[in-house]
């Protein structure tokens, strides 16, 4: 799945320009959440999706100072558009959230070009800083994606796997939303691998540009 930020005619990216006024480790883990839908689609464990109304729909992302939320546009079958993006501070989405969105969506449907979030990434990998979190989200989403992946292969519930890996149902859940800020522990990852009938394996790789 591919996933592109609305951009006016004039060249300017709003719903991006709202993610880069958060923190930095706040964009780490949006765009981490946004390109675990690029891998998985609508199975990732990352977010929650909601429907609007029409063909507007809502990404709800969870960090550590808060919630986010992101409208998109489906408009091939995989492909998604970024329309707009707020912090949350109430249960429902505001009226004027709804309505800037709605106004970008039929603007989308008309005539304009939008940018991948690859090379939104790609841009911001430049920043150290940045990069450095931002590979944490990495690591986080690829070991969200692989417990979901072997345990469904196995035919196991969270608590049966829980179970077999001496931890708790929450912990597992937990991990397979990527909902921690924390890389979990090698000595956890490694009881699950077990219990999954799998090792770990550590490697170093040459950096290459993402």
């Amino acid at each position: 799945m591919e996933l592109k930020f609305y951009m006016t005619s004039d060249g300017k990216q709003p719903a991006l320009e709202v993610i880069k006024s958060f923190e930095k480790v706040d964009r780490a883990k949006i765009y981490g959440c946004l390109e675990s839908i690029e891998l998985l689609g609508f199975d990732t464990p990352r977010v929650e999706f909601r429907h609007i109304e029409g063909k507007l729909w809502e990404i709800k992302i969870k960090s550590a100072s808060g919630g986010y939320r992101v409208f998109y546009l489906v408009i091939q079958k995989n492909m998604l558009v970024l329309l707009h993006t707020y912090k949350k501070q109430s249960q429902k989405a505001p009226d004027r959230e709804i309505k800037t969105a709605m106004k970008r969506l039929k603007e989308v449907l008309d005539h304009m070009k939008p940018i991948t979030l690859q090379e939104v990434i790609v841009e911001e990998m430049k920043d150290e800083e940045f990069a450095i979190l931002y590979e944490k989200e990495r690591v986080i989403n690829k070991i969200a994606c692989a417990i979901v992946e072997m345990r469904q292969r196995k035919g196991l519930t969270q608590s049966e796997l829980a179970e077999k890996a001496h931890t708790t149902q929450p912990v597992i859940a937990r991990l397979e939303r990527g909902a921690d800020s924390r890389i979990p522990s090698l000595e956890l990852l490694g009881r699950i691998a077990h219990a999954l009938g799998k090792e770990i394996v550590i490697d170093f790789k040459p950096v290459h540009q993402h």
